[in-house]
């Protein structure tokens, strides 16, 4: 039951490295071992939920560096005594090695990790995300014991490429440490100058294919309605820039607050700020089959939650609860339900309902339990 997860991840580069830390953690949590490799440029900051993590110092701009950290990755997996290896499909080019190395010195069952497939494509990197992602199902339906997706829609995209391993199949979504994420405490109300208002959030990736520009446009739409209503952004990415200048043409600059981005840790208290969050996301497969973490984030504070009614949220909605769910992204289905939320309100999850569904011990115990059927 011990496993040794390869991740490529740079770790005071990467966006979104906690979420694994904190799965590590968790599976940690159940008497296995858990270790990794990982790459820093300048600062070594701790993946501290795994049991062991052996770094790879790779300086920016230095290809012979990332060849001696994939290099790294290969001889981890030779030295490892894990039970599991399990790759995210950044490293699946080391599945033939990991094969050659068990018929040699004993062979630990191979899993392939699929978070999401490739979103945000733009230009020759999306072309080149593309084919990575497709040569990695090849790969894995060739070499691999098994394979887990986030969500159960995305199980059923990648499925005709994984026709060997169809009934090998497990199931871990995104989660939330209910600890961190608690109801009361501290928030940023007044250091963000929000007091007295009705506080609309979105946090996390901003990016342009997110339906944030509609979002916008609904609060555009509810001027007058809610005068008080400002819409609170933390976080950063590629579309930033768009909504700050949307938010001017609609003439709401003055209602929208940028923070940019922020530690993980003090996330808490910039939920904590809001009356509602929104997830606004677009019925495109890149979110349909998705298991957006800040959903779960939400959840865990007890904000209520408008979003869209995409496969991806409705799956989480109807385990949970603690959210409505707008017929699209359009501006108009969006502003009937900010109206309905604000005006009814929303029932929030139990603690122990959001500790059975979405807690990233419950995602450990499948993963587990997943690792046991191999």
């Amino acid at each position: 039951m011990n496993l040794h997860w390869l991740i490529p991840i740079t770790v005071d580069a990467a966006f979104q490295f906690t979420s694994k830390n904190e799965m590590a953690r968790a599976y940690k949590g159940l008497g296995y071992k858990i270790t990794t490799t990982a790459a820093y440029v300048n600062e070594k900051i701790p993946l501290d939920g795994f049991s062991r993590v052996d770094y790879v110092h790779t300086p920016s701009g230095s290809i012979w560096r990332k060849l001696v950290f994939h290099w790294q990755l290969f001889k981890s997996i030779w030295g490892s005594k894990a039970d599991v290896i399990m790759f995210g499909f950044q490293a699946t080019h080391l599945l033939p090695f990991a094969c050659i190395v068990g018929l040699l010195i004993g062979r630990p069952k191979l899993i392939m990790d699929i978070r999401t497939v490739p979103v945000d494509l733009e230009g020759s990197r999306g072309k080149i995300e593309t084919f990575r992602y497709q040569l990695a199902l090849r790969l894995a339906n060739r070499f691999c014991d098994g394979f887990t997706v986030i969500t159960p829609m995305l199980g059923e995209t990648v499925l005709p490429k994984m026709q060997r391993l169809a009934d090998k199949m497990g199931v871990w979504t995104s989660g939330v440490h209910l600890d961190q994420f608690q109801r009361s405490g501290e928030d940023r109300r007044i250091e963000l100058g929000l007091e007295g208002k009705q506080v609309l959030l979105y946090h996390g990736v901003m990016s342009p294919n997110r339906g944030l520009q509609n979002a916008l446009r609904a609060v555009h739409n509810l001027r007058d309605e809610m005068p008080e209503l400002v819409f609170l952004f933390v976080g950063d990415g590629t579309g930033k820039h768009e909504l700050e200048v949307l938010s001017k043409e609609l003439g709401i600059d003055d209602r929208v607050v940028f923070t940019g981005k922020v530690p993980f840790v003090d996330i808490a208290t910039y939920i904590r700020c809001a009356n509602l969050a929104i997830l606004p996301f677009p019925n495109i497969t890149w979110w349909a089959v998705s298991s957006p973490i800040k959903l779960m984030e939400y959840l865990a504070v007890g904000i209520p939650i408008v979003a869209t009614n995409i496969e991806a949220n409705r799956w989480v909605a109807e385990q949970t609860g603690g959210a409505i769910l707008a017929v699209d992204d359009k501006p108009a289905s969006l502003v009937a339900s900010i109206r309905v939320a604000f005006n009814d309100g929303v029932e929030p999850a139990t603690p122990e309902l959001l500790e059975a569904t979405i807690s990233w011990n419950r995602q450990a115990s499948q993963l587990a339990e997943f690792v046991k059927s191999l």
